[in-house]
């Protein structure tokens, strides 16, 4: 997506389901890949009204990395203050819904307090960061 309008709208369609499925539903693999996606909206809104080409750059170099890997990357290099509460977010993320190093059912890999830490910690130090007005503890 070019257009970092759309990336802020979806970041906040992502967050407002967040809200829902957490009063609704203890799918905690779930709150986690939700929370995540909504960081990667918000990321890629700062990123593209920092340089709209950077998704362009990735091609033109024929990088061999995942999107997701190259994202990561621009925002340690570029955004270093969010880096480390998004990377948690992206391997929780990784961990829950491709049970990477893991041979259990994603509802056995993490705790309620997994979970609490990626919405309440870190993705709410993004949104904070970058002054969005969504509150991950609003859970009513």
């Amino acid at each position: 997506m070019a257009d970092p309008s759309i990336n802020e709208l979806q970041a906040k369609h992502n967050y407002d389901f967040l809200k829902c499925v957490r009063r609704n539903c203890n799918a905690f693999d779930w709150w986690i890949t939700i929370a995540f996606y909504t960081a990667v909206h918000i990321a890629e809104c700062k990123i593209t009204l920092k340089e709209s080409d950077w998704r362009l750059k990735r091609l033109r170099f024929k990088d061999p990395e995942s999107m997701h890997e190259w994202r990561a990357k621009y925002i340690a290099k570029y955004f270093p203050n969010i880096y480390k509460n998004y990377r948690i977010l992206m391997d929780r993320c990784w961990t829950v819904r491709y049970l990477e190093a893991h041979n259990d059912v994603a509802v056995n890999i993490v705790t309620r307090q997994d979970v609490t830490d990626c919405l309440d910690t870190h993705l709410q130090s993004i949104l904070n960061q970058f002054n969005y007005k969504m509150k991950c503890l609003d859970q009513r």
